[in-house]
């Protein structure tokens, strides 16, 4: 009999008795966790509330029922031949065998009330009935540690028999987590600020909404973007994208519910927009692509801008990866160019991506 299966049947068994203890409270927290009208839970989901009984009842786990044999392990055998140098004739020096020795390997062994107490921590077993039930295969009171190993090992034989069950959540991720940023109050609106480094000689890629809006007011209708103001930009193609789509949206709007500059905001704290890859190093990385485009259909576009020289394979099998996890909500783009504009055939990407990715009515 496994333990998963005893503690499996004890469970139902108290959750059937009320969960009576010796402790109140613990009935009180568990009852509480039930709604008696509709029979679901109030806060946790099963499986966390499953775990928190399995906590509760562990001492009531007849541990006399689990079995455990004392392991029968065949001791390896050394010998050490010691060779001597002889000279034969016509021959140089050849090594020839003198004598040979048995060796003799002494094992570290630990105490039975030790390893029961390890034992007992790491599994939550009642400590006095492990330690006595060592004791009865080992009367001597200290065990081999290869012994220790395969003891413990014939455990997880018995407790690897559990219900693996399976729950997809839906959690929403946040494009900018407001609690990390320093919050204002002006002119009866609350903003949210932070600070931003850039090079001087990049202060051209800063795009700010207001100067933008303003130096083009005879085409940008729409309010796509700029979801933070001002826009710091690494490159001349990533801006020259953003101002190309902006252009190319102000025509035909489709379905886009949104464009975001993803990329500046790399810090985990102040988005949940970031992935993880495993770079040439073995290494993990955080990695946030330059552009996201949302539809309002849920469906989602995200652009990446590199020049050849500086793509990063690992990189880009990550995201495709995760792109594969939901083709049909999810599409990847990578756009190179190696010149200050994003040119026409990476706009005609995106522009297909945006078109015809499930239709403009899809």
């Amino acid at each position: 009999m496994t333990l998963h299966s005893i503690l499996k049947s004890k469970i139902l068994e108290w959750r059937r008795d009320n969960y009576q203890s010796d402790f109140s409270t613990i009935s009180e927290i568990l009852e509480y966790n039930l709604n008696p009208e509709t029979g679901n839970l109030r806060f946790l989901r099963k499986a966390q509330f499953e775990a928190l009984e399995t906590y509760w009842i562990d001492q009531k786990v007849d541990f006399e029922k689990i079995e455990i044999q004392k392991p029968e392990i065949i001791t390896e055998e050394f010998k050490k031949i010691i060779y001597d140098l002889k000279d034969i004739p016509d021959r140089k020096g050849v090594l020839i065998t003198q004598k040979k020795e048995k060796l003799v390997i002494e094992e570290d062994f630990v105490d039975v009330y030790s390893f029961a107490c390890e034992f007992s921590l790491l599994y939550r077993l009642p400590l006095m009935m492990v330690y006595e039930k060592i004791k009865s295969l080992y009367p001597e009171k200290e065990i081999p540690e290869s012994h220790a190993f395969e003891i413990k090992k014939q455990l997880e034989e018995k407790l690897k028999n559990y219900d693996i069950k399976e729950e997809e959540v839906e959690v929403a991720l946040a494009l900018i987590k407001t609690k990390s940023f320093s919050k204002e109050q002006r002119d009866e609106k609350v903003i949210y600020t932070t600070e931003i480094v850039y090079h001087k000689d990049k202060e051209n890629l800063l795009l700010k909404y207001e100067r933008f809006k303003e130096q083009n007011r005879g085409w940008y209708q729409l309010e796509f973007g700029f979801h933070y103001s001002p826009y710091n930009f690494d490159s001349n193609p990533e801006k020259d994208f953003f101002i190309n789509l902006l252009n190319m949206l102000n025509e035909d709007p489709a379905d886009i519910e949104d464009i975001y500059f993803t990329r500046a905001i790399s810090d985990p704290n102040k988005t949940d927009f970031i992935f993880e890859y495993k770079g040439k190093d073995g290494k993990w990385h955080n990695y946030t692509p330059d552009f996201l485009i949302k539809k309002k259909n849920g469906k989602m576009l995200i652009v990446e801008i590199k020049s050849e020289p500086y793509r990063d394979e690992a990189k880009e099998k990550a995201i495709k990866e995760i792109e594969g996890l939901n083709p049909d909500r999810l599409k990847y783009e990578i756009l190179i160019t190696d010149k200050d504009e994003i040119g026409f055939e990476n706009m005609n990407k995106v522009k297909e991506a945006i078109y015809e990715y499930g239709g403009k009515n899809a």
